[in-house]
């Protein structure tokens, strides 16, 4: 299942939706829009989607829209 393109799809596009509402989520918690710390907010979203990458990775099978005892 990982080296599929629906495999991919699936796993940059839930990556993409990890940085917008982790750089969203700082944003609102944080200062206003004018005052943020931008570098450090985008350090964090980039974490957040590295992370949501290894957990597609780790669960190939199950985020491929099978779960693993399929």
């Amino acid at each position: 299942m990982l080296f599929t393109l629906a495999f991919w799809k699936g796993a940059g596009e839930r990556a993409i939706k990890t940085f917008a509402q982790s750089l969203l989520g700082g944003f609102t918690v944080t200062a206003p829009i004018v005052e943020q710390p931008w570098l450090i907010a985008l350090g964090v979203a980039a974490t957040a989607t590295l992370l949501s990458l290894l957990t597609s990775i780790g669960t190939a099978d199950f985020v491929a829209g099978r779960t693993p005892s399929e």
